[in-house]
């Protein structure tokens, strides 16, 4: 994969980590881009659910909190993290890609053999 087409926090943790295998710290990359992608979405919940629970908690169960919590995380997380979303899905195609390179390349070598 080129270093230029790489999205910029793949270039900059390359980087951070060259010398390393670049297979090793691309899928570090991936990797780190969802975590912190879903911990966020998860903070996102946490804090409707929060909200939520004490505005109507000792009213309700904590299920029927949780229910519009899930509805407000979603359009919250759409609204607010729509660019590390973004990151996510293209450190993931760019992985997806890298795989079907090597499986391309390991297939053409043993077709030569």
């Amino acid at each position: 994969m080129d270093r230029g087409s790489a999205p910029a926090a793949v270039r900059l943790w390359n980087g951070a980590l060259s010398g390393r295998d670049e297979r090793l710290t691309y899928a570090a990359t991936v990797v780190r881009t969802f975590l912190v992608y879903t911990l966020l979405r998860l903070a996102i919940f946490a804090a409707c659910f929060g909200i939520l629970y004490l505005l109507f908690g000792s009213e309700t169960s904590p299920w029927l909190v949780a229910l519009p919590a899930l509805l407000f995380t979603s359009g919250l997380s759409w609204l607010l993290l729509r660019r590390q979303g973004v990151e996510a899905g293209r450190a993931l195609s760019g992985g997806i890609r890298s795989v079907r390179g090597r499986i391309d390349a390991a297939t053409r070598k043993e077709d030569i053999d």
